[in-house]
């Protein structure tokens, strides 16, 4: 894999992981195109070029924890004693090729003004806590990361700096942004996750064109407990807002499912004191 090492590091926006030194390299070279899921590389690829490569997380979490893929994995390729010198030409081509065509396209996204113009769905499984929930995952065509600080400062949710993710909610479902990836869960069904994927990315676009004026934050944002709504509610446990309790009816509120009008038992002094809390 000596010389397929040597010519991937020339490549323009490619990271290879690993020894340099070839007396402590094995057979499988990991490696990633920066801004390109690896996953994409792999489907290019395969498509494109008819070269086929192992993409994603491998069996040691500890390694890519090591080498910061843990979120992402790598593209993986194991050369052998049988490619000859013209099929890693080949292949070395296919790659610069794939990294020129993912700056070009950066740089296009930038020129027409939206940070973000697509989002591809790689998986769909049931939720963890509810199986009859959808849990989507989408992969964004480039890095966020430098959003998260901007998004914390407007958004209710959670910025982890150490793991570089942020999670909130909308429309009570949770969100959990990473650096090129959009997990959505608890939905109904695929179309309802696209309708939320494309509010998503509204959010974040509408974020990034107004970051000169907002003041960006890592830190942990005040968050409005359903129990400091509820001391405001009239606590009859009416069930006139749809919901069995006035609790649930507060955390409705704070998840952006209820708005304050529809307690109609709610007077209005309260409802000043709520809305200057929220």
């Amino acid at each position: 894999p000596g010389l397929l090492i040597e010519q991937l590091q020339q490549i323009p926006n490619v990271v290879v992981y690993g020894p340099r030194d070839p007396d402590q390299q094995v057979g499988v070279v990991s490696f990633n195109i920066l801004d390109v899921y690896p996953e994409e590389v792999g489907s290019v690829l395969d498509e494109a070029y008819n070269i086929m490569v192992r993409t994603g997380l491998h069996c040691s979490q500890q390694a890519h924890r090591t080498i910061g893929t843990i979120e992402r994995g790598t593209v993986r390729v194991s050369p052998s004693f049988f490619n000859t010198e013209d099929e890693i030409t080949y292949f070395i081509q296919a790659i610069r090729e794939i990294a020129l065509q993912a700056e070009s396209t950066s740089s296009e996204i930038r020129e027409n003004g939206d940070y973000l113009d697509s989002y591809h769905i790689r998986k769909a499984s049931p939720c963890f806590s509810d199986g009859s929930r959808v849990r989507v995952v989408a992969s964004l065509p480039r890095n966020i990361t430098e959003l998260f600080p901007y998004l914390n400062a407007v958004l209710r949710g959670d910025f982890n700096n150490e793991g570089m993710f942020f999670t909130f909610s909308y429309g009570g479902r949770p969100i959990v942004l990473q650096a090129q990836r959009v997990t959505v869960g608890k939905t109904e069904d695929l179309a309802t996750a696209e309708e939320i994927l494309d509010a998503v990315l509204r959010i974040i676009n509408k974020v990034a064109a107004q970051r000169k004026s907002i003041v960006p934050t890592t830190k942990p944002q005040i968050q409005l407990s359903p129990f400091a709504v509820y001391q405001h509610l009239p606590r009859t446990n009416c069930k006139e807002c749809g919901e069995l309790t006035c609790l649930a009816f507060a955390a409705g509120v704070i998840q952006g499912q209820h708005t304050l009008e529809q307690c109609s038992q709610l007077k209005e002094e309260g409802n000043a004191v709520i809305q200057e809390k929220l």
